[in-house]
Formats: structure tokens, C-alpha cells, sequence
């Protein structure tokens, strides 16, 4: 009988060798040296009801791979949970149904950047837990926006007067994070203006994985941004809240863990500043000069670190099979991007739904500032140039507060105190109007109006299609600015982007390559007009920028603006979309604006096979007449009330 091999003997020149086939086992000592990594099952007895998560989660994730299980229960946290580069592989996970983390009541000022904080993790997840996102007291002056457009100041400082920040995730930076089949809960309030997101990232993010989440938030008290556009009047408050929010914020270094071991547990007291006691007399003159001298030199440093910002980025990215419920805007990226994924989604009850709008640059938040002034003349300019998305003040609030939010929670470092934006130098300005100038120029200005049952009219290259027939003129290109736009610049200039991305990539630079693909994006208001179901906006890149939109159905309700609209990029394909922009009648609502960069002799686009509700301004097909538009290969009809 044959049980197992334990040798093989084999016979050489008379002699035998033996091959051990047995697996041998480790000894305990070898085994314990090895760092294979750990899971732990936690309840919230655990961790004192909350408050020792954190030096649970310290001992064991610097043990190499290591999962915390949490149990059913309501975690409550005294100060937030820090998640810094020293842990790598670090999952945190519930083991059932149930799993709850809140900020202790209050809630307390540490809270104020959100209930997670990481600072660079590597391979860091977060999986099935529960968020009650907190609403956190947060004030701003109407010095720290000294630099935004005077038309625009009285609406920000009115916004920062009664403002609270509710976050959820902040993440400063990370390699391969992934939140999965989390709900992000947030909180009501009828009274306060709200800025909250529930991933907030700054700086660099490379690896992001939003899969299977809930952001759920009450119906807004009001979601007045589409007549503040237009120059109207709305009495606050006003109520910001996003899924995935990515702007440019402060470039100063920091570090969140130095921050929050200042902070006494259970309170969040902040440690005191405690000055130097020294008698007015005993200072020479000399002395005392020195000393103003240098606190004038620190202050003016000061200054200026808070005003400096970088522009983030957001590389490797799949956001899908999430459900998007009552924000204002699901996903807002204002920076570098390169490949991202967002598939499967479902967007409901929102002001809008996924905005990319792709810079390397800061030149690209000088002319977003300068355009959001809200006046006539800029707004009637905007709806004729069919840039009214550039004009939200959605946009304006997340990139102002990115820029002046604190970096750390409060403390005594310079860190946690509120930011400044500054005035604009000339060479920005005119590296902005340089930005504008370049959109202004894109030669793409076909327009098509529905003109009855039977007829579909082409505006603005002449080209009218009645049945069969089809009459092409010269397209309409207006290449400078109007007097009234280049006011707001102060000079003009074109901004150079030749040099910022390499001319020949391999597959590995950050450059937009973009997927939007089967997403339900209810972008309507029961009582609001509301903001485009999908904006791509490609800034400061060369040709490469690309964009897949597959099988999606976009509906908004967006007044002389478009439900999608998608400016700049080099490559794109619209195919099998549904896409609606439900305002009856006017010419000016569109359901898509695509206007593309064409650096050779015809756009590299393709637009087929949608159902296009509203008019539309789509590029024209390389084609001799009469299949020199996409309008056939479309249906393109009126949207009519039911």
C-alpha cells in the first residue's frame, strides 16, 4: 500500500543517493520572528466605547499587514482617527452590520477636517463602516478672501459668517486608498451654511477606490447657486455638500499626529500658547527694533505660506457602484488628473453630478475666480461663449474654502489657523485671460436647434438640415475677447502649455484619460433650477486628453447653460447616452455642449447613437456633405413637460 513519498532513492555506479520529498514545518522560533501580519476583532467595550481605538489601531498597524474588525456598535470618538505613513497594508473593517463611528458630542474642534484623517497612507482601507459625519463651527473674515473679486465678496463673507464644516474623510495625499461599502451620514441644519464633503482629499492621491459607498445628506434648505450665477440675490443659508471633493488647498508642509498629541484626550481643548513674561524695561531700544523686525518678517512669512497653494492630483482612480443622495455635487476634482474610472453610479436629488476640471497649473483658479463674479456683462458674455459652467459659485465656494481651510485641527501651530487668498499678480491675471482666450478659440460652433417635427436647424456654421438636404457654410470663430471680458483679466496675454506635459508618454504621465461610463445622474430639483449632470473641463494640457462617456442618462434642469458639457479635450467618444436638460422652449438650455481641441485638420470625436433632449453644439464630422454633422447619426428632439 502507496500512503505518501517520503524519498526517492536513486542508484548511481552502485551507489544510492536519497531526495527528501517530505514539507517540512518551520519551528516556533522562525515563525515568531516572522512579521506575517494580524487581524483583530474589536468591540466597542474593547476600545472604552471609542475613545482607545486609536491606540489600538497604533499598536497593531505598525505590526505590518494587520485588519481591524470592529463589532457592531456606535463608536464614539473623542478626538479623530489618525491614519499617518508610518502604517502600510492597515485595513479597518466591520465585522457585521452596525458598525457606527460618530464625534463625541459637541462636537469637538479637532473634528473640524473630519471624523479620518490620513496623512499619506500607503494601501490603506476602509470597508463597511458607518460615518455620522459631524457639523463642526468654522468661521472665516472677509480678509482671508481679499483676493477674490470684489462683486463676490459679500456673498462669501456672508457664507462665513454662520458656516459649519462637516467631513467625513480627509485624506492629505495617499497611495492605494480604498473605501468600500461605507455609508456617509450627514447632518441637518436649517439655520447654518454647510461646506461638507465626504472624502476630501488634498495634494497628491494615487490608487483611489470609492466602491459600493452611500452619501446620503437632508434635502438642503436651498440650493440658490444657479441665480447667484446669474447675479440674483438669495438669502442664506447656503448648503455645499459633495461625495468626493478634490481642490487645490495650502502647500505648507504638515503632519496631523504632532497636532492631535497636543490634544488632551477626551477634550478638545487645544494646548495654550503660553508667551514669554519679560519686564517692558529690561528690552534696549536695539533690542526691541530686532525683535518687531523679525516678528514683521515672520508675520509677512506667514502671509505668504498661507496664501501659497498646490494644485493636487489624482492618478488610478475607480469610483462606481455608489449611491450619490441629496448632495450638491457628487464628484468635484479641480486639479491634475490622469486615469479615472467613474462607472455604475447613482445620483439622485442633487444640484449636480460629476465635475473634472483638469489643471497643472494655478493659473486655472485665478480665471475660475474672475469668471464667477456674477455681473451682467461677464454672464451674457459666458451664455453666448457657452461657458455659463465656469460661472457656479459651487465652484467658487469649494476652490475658496480648499485654499483657506485649515491644514491641521486647531492647535497652537500655524498650520490650524484659516488661510488667505491675495490679491492676483499681473502675470497671473494674464496667464488666466491667456486660459480663457485659448476656450474662446476652440473652432467648434455647430450648433443644432430642433425646429419641428420634421426639421433640425444648424446654428452658427450655417448649415440648416431640413429631410435630406444639407447646406454647409464657414464656421463662426471669434478668436479675442470682448472688452468686457478682458476688464476682469486687466491685460492681455495667451498662457504658454506646450512644455507641461511630456510630448511623447508611454502610458505613465498624468494626463486625463477619462471613463464615465453607465451612470444615473438625476441632477433635478423640485424646486431649483440645477447645475450640469456631467463637466469636463481640460486646462494647462496638450492633446493627449481623452474621455470616454458610454452609456450614461444624464438629466438637469439647467438654465442658458447644458446638461453635459465637455470643453477641450483632444479625444473624445459620446455613445448610447441619454441626456436631457428639462427647461421647455429655450434656446439657450442645452442638453450638450462639446467642444473639442482639434489639433489636426478635424476633431477626434465621435458622437453617436444618443438620445440628445434639448439643442445641442456638437463639432462637425470630417465628412463632405451631406454627412459633415453628427445630427443624423443622433436624435436630437425638444423636451416637452409632462
Amino acid at each position: 500500500l502507496w500512503a505518501c513519498q517520503l524519498a526517492v532513492v536513486a542508484w548511481s555506479d552502485g551507489s544510492p543517493t536519497v531526495s527528501d520529498c517530505r514539507a517540512h514545518f518551520d519551528n516556533l522560533v522562525t515563525l515568531t520572528g516572522e512579521k506575517r501580519g494580524c487581524c483583530v476583532d474589536v468591540s466597542v467595550d474593547d476600545v472604552d466605547g471609542g475613545a482607545g481605538l486609536q491606540a489600538l489601531i497604533d499598536r497593531y498597524a505598525s505590526l505590518g499587514p494587520a485588519t481591524i474588525c470592529l463589532q457592531a456598535g456606535v463608536y464614539t470618538l473623542p478626538h479623530p482617527l489618525v491614519i499617518s505613513s508610518d502604517y502600510s497594508n492597515l485595513t479597518i473593517q466591520a465585522c457585521e452590520d452596525g458598525v457606527v463611528l460618530k464625534a463625541a458630542e459637541g462636537p469637538p474642534e479637532s473634528f473640524l477636517l473630519g471624523l479620518i484623517l490620513l496623512e499619506q497612507p500607503v494601501d490603506f482601507t476602509l470597508r463597511g463602516i458607518d460615518l455620522a459625519v459631524p457639523l463642526v463651527p468654522f468661521s472665516f473674515a472677509r480678509t482671508a478672501v481679499a483676493g477674490i473679486a470684489a462683486e463676490r465678496q459679500p456673498l462669501l463673507a456672508a457664507y462665513g459668517r454662520q458656516l459649519a464644516l462637516s467631513i467625513g474623510v480627509y485624506a492629505l495625499g495617499g497611495l492605494n486608498v480604498s473605501i468600500e461599502s461605507c455609508t456617509f451620514l450627514f447632518e441637518s441644519s436649517d439655520t447654518l451654511n454647510v461646506f461638507g464633503a465626504g472624502v476630501f482629499a488634498a495634494r497628491d492621491v494615487e490608487g483611489l477606490e470609492i466602491a459600493d459607498c452611500d452619501f446620503t445628506a437632508p434635502a438642503a434648505a436651498s440650493m440658490p447657486f444657479s441665480g447667484l450665477a446669474r447675479g440674483a440675490e438669495a438669502v442664506p443659508p447656503y448648503q455645499v455638500r459633495f461625495g468626493y471633493l478634490q481642490v487645490p488647498t495650502r502647500s505648507q508642509d504638515v503632519s496631523f499626529r504632532p497636532m492631535l498629541m497636543m490634544l488632551p484626550a477626551n477634550t478638545d481643548a487645544p494646548v495654550e500658547n503660553v508667551p514669554l513674561d519679560v519686564a517692558p524695561g529690561l528690552l534696549s531700544k536695539r533690542a526691541a527694533t530686532a525683535a518687531a523686525k523679525k516678528a514683521a518678517a515672520e508675520a509677512a512669512a506667514a502671509a505668504a505660506a498661507a496664501a501659497a497653494i498646490g494644485v493636487p492630483s489624482l492618478a488610478d482612480a475607480v469610483i462606481e457602484r455608489n449611491l450619490f443622495d441629496g448632495l450638491t455635487v457628487p464628484v468635484l476634482v479641480m486639479g491634475q488628473v490622469g486615469t479615472a474610472r467613474i462607472e455604475d453610479n447613482t445620483v439622485r436629488r442633487c444640484y449636480g453630478g460629476f465635475w473634472l476640471v483638469t489643471m497643472s497649473t494655478t493659473r486655472a483658479v485665478s480665471m475660475l475666480d474672475r469668471l464667477a463674479v456674477g455681473t451682467n456683462a461677464v454672464w451674457s458674455y459666458l451664455v453666448s461663449s457657452r461657458l455659463t459652467s465656469l460661472a457656479d459659485p459651487v465652484l467658487l465656494i469649494a476652490s475658496v474654502l480648499g485654499r483657506i481651510l485649515p491644514l491641521t485641527p486647531p492647535s497652537t501651530e500655524a498650520t490650524s489657523a484659516v488661510g488667505a487668498i491675495l490679491l492676483p499678480s499681473v502675470p497671473s491675471l494674464k496667464e488666466a485671460q491667456g486660459l480663457l482666450t485659448r476656450l474662446n478659440e476652440l473652432p467648434t460652433k455647430t450648433e443644432a436647434v430642433v425646429t419641428g417635427l420634421l426639421g433640425v436647424e444648424a446654428q452658427g456654421t450655417k448649415e440648416v438640415i431640413t429631410g435630406e438636404a444639407v447646406v454647409a457654410g464657414k464656421p463662426a470663430v471669434t478668436a479675442e475677447l470682448p472688452s468686457r471680458i478682458v476688464t476682469i483679466f486687466k491685460a492681455p496675454a495667451h498662457a504658454a502649455t506646450r512644455d507641461i506635459v511630456p510630448e511623447v508618454d508611454p502610458g505613465t504621465a498624468l494626463i486625463p484619460r477619462l471613463e464615465v461610463s453607465t451612470n444615473q445622474v438625476d441632477a433635478v430639483l423640485a424646486d431649483a433650477d440645477s447645475g450640469s449632470a456631467l463637466f469636463v473641463l481640460a486646462l494647462d494640457t496638450t492633446r493627449m486628453s481623452s474621455l470616454v462617456c458610454l452609456g450614461n442618462r444624464f438629466r438637469s434642469r439647467v438654465h442658458q447653460g447644458a446638461t453635459v458639457s465637455l470643453w477641450a479635450l483632444a479625444e473624445c467618444t459620446v455613445t448610447g447616452n441619454i441626456v436631457s436638460n428639462e427647461i421647455p422652449g429655450a434656446e439657450n438650455d442645452k442638453s450638450i455642449v462639446l467642444e473639442p481641441e482639434i489639433p489636426g485638420k478635424a476633431p477626434c470625436v465621435a458622437v453617436t447613437g444618443n438620445v440628445l433632449i434639448g439643442p445641442v453644439v456638437l463639432p462637425p464630422r470630417p465628412n463632405p456633405a451631406p454627412f459633415g454633422t453628427w445630427f443624423g447619426l443622433n436624435t436630437i428632439t425638444n423636451y416637452i413637460t409632462p
